[in-house]
């Protein structure tokens, strides 16, 4: 005969035997697990995937994880990906600017200040192999503006 402490070790008990039949995931959402997949899990999954697509894009162009600009550059070429469809012409600054309560300068220099920390501290080899567009040959480095519209056409290509 088994003794239990309190209430919790019964609860205990009872998740672990329903978690035989259901995947773990389904105890830490409130709605009701159904098997069947909704259009919003999948929407969910695949901005998932172009999330992951986004971060790996930009590691392997070096861009740090510590800067803010790179939180803005993720942010604006996720919300191109998504709104590809939509027929708004906010530019990508402005709705940054919406978003995160800052001003667009602060936006567009913390944007410029991740791209260049990327150009300077990866190798060339590595710049010239993940970021093929044009570059300006006098300023050796895109603007925000290319640089987050590349990687919306390159993801958007790989997906």
């Amino acid at each position: 005969r088994i003794r239990f402490r309190n209430e919790f070790h019964i609860v205990l008990i009872i998740l672990m035997e329903k978690a035989m039949y259901l995947p773990i995931h389904c105890f830490f959402q409130r709605k009701k697990y159904n098997r069947k997949k909704s259009v919003e899990d999948e929407e969910m999954v695949g901005m998932q995937k172009v999330c992951e697509k986004i971060d790996e894009a930009l590691d392997l162009i070096g861009v740090g994880t510590h800067l803010q600009g790179r939180k803005y550059l993720h942010e604006a070429i996720k919300y191109l990906i998504q709104n590809e469809n939509n027929n708004e012409k906010t530019p990508i600054i402005q709705y940054l600017s919406n978003t995160y309560k800052r001003p667009n300068s602060t936006i567009s220099r913390a944007m410029q200040n991740a791209i260049l920390y990327a150009w300077r501290i990866s190798p060339i080899e590595d710049l010239t192999t993940y970021y093929t567009a044009k570059i300006n040959y006098e300023t050796g480095v895109p603007t925000p503006t290319e640089f987050i519209y590349y990687y919306v056409s390159k993801i958007k290509k790989e997906l």
